[in-house]
């Protein structure tokens, strides 16, 4: 089994043996806003802060799950949480319980003036990280199941 090394922002990284069981990237494929050539407008810059999701399996059969944010400005940090699980409960609360727009700061959309968009911004974050969610789970293969 390979051994990974999953960063957390202000804290060590997780080091274990394992297998990653599921990811989902949604890193943006666009220009830089701040180019001077860039002809789009700003609705195509709502994809500015993004979040990657991986779900891995420990050799001992625990769970991390680790949720990258991103964006494309300068003067912004990324930022990486990872959460250890015992079970796949605790992974689908993990994942649920993750704000993706926790630790997108509003100080480049002020630079451009973007602070009455912010909302729709976060708004299309959610949905995304919805949308990756729901991919991580397929790849999975997990199902709540009901009576």
């Amino acid at each position: 089994m390979p051994v990974y090394s999953v960063p957390r922002t202000g804290l060590p990284p997780l080091r274990f043996e394992g297998e990653l069981l599921a990811e989902a990237n949604d890193a943006p494929a666009v220009t830089h806003p701040e180019r001077k050539d860039s002809k789009r407008p700003w609705r195509a810059w709502a994809h500015l802060h993004w979040n990657n999701v991986s779900v891995y399996q420990t050799r001992g059969g625990s769970y991390v799950v680790a949720i990258a944010y991103r964006n494309i400005f300068r003067a912004e940090q990324g930022r990486d949480d990872a959460y250890v699980c015992a079970n796949s409960a605790e992974v689908i609360a993990a994942l649920r319980d993750h704000d993706p727009t926790r630790h997108a700061i509003p100080s480049a959309a002020a630079r451009h003036n973007w602070s009455a968009r912010m909302p729709a911004i976060h708004e299309g974050m959610r949905r995304r990280y919805a949308a990756q969610v729901a991919q991580v789970f397929a790849r999975l293969g997990w199902s709540e199941e009901v009576e």
